[in-house]
């Protein structure tokens, strides 16, 4: 891989971890805010209800949180294996993984074949 390629790749990846470390803090600072103890309310069924749309929301923010945390941790994997000259390589094979691949998602480890293999033995897509 010649060094303007290289480059730009680093560009990319820099941008994307940048990106997902932005949406992390917001959450974070949003699942900090939702645990500081709010007015005394009464329960009706109406506060009920809206505790329990509040705690769904939670949830799926604690969701994404995970999802995001463990993207940025691929970038950063993506951006040591481009330092170390093992970017575009399939961890499973050793195949070089497709360039189409690699621009569609930069941080992937795996070649399409074998990424298709790891989807079929978990079961993803059935």
């Amino acid at each position: 891989m010649d060094d303007t390629t290289k480059a730009a790749l680093r560009e990319r990846l820099h941008a994307s971890e940048a990106r997902v470390s932005e949406q992390i803090t917001l959450l974070d600072e949003r699942a900090r805010e939702a645990q500081t103890p709010d007015e005394v309310a009464f329960s009706t069924a109406e506060t009920l209800q809206d505790e329990a749309g509040l705690a769904m929301e939670r949830e799926k923010e604690q969701v994404l949180l995970r999802s995001n945390q463990g993207l940025l941790r691929e970038i950063r994997a993506a951006l040591a294996r481009l330092d170390h000259d093992a970017y575009g390589r399939c961890g499973n094979c050793g195949q070089p993984i497709d360039p189409r691949r690699l621009q569609a998602v930069p941080h992937a480890t795996l070649c399409l074949a074998c990424q298709a293999k790891a989807e079929r033995r978990r079961g993803v897509g059935r």
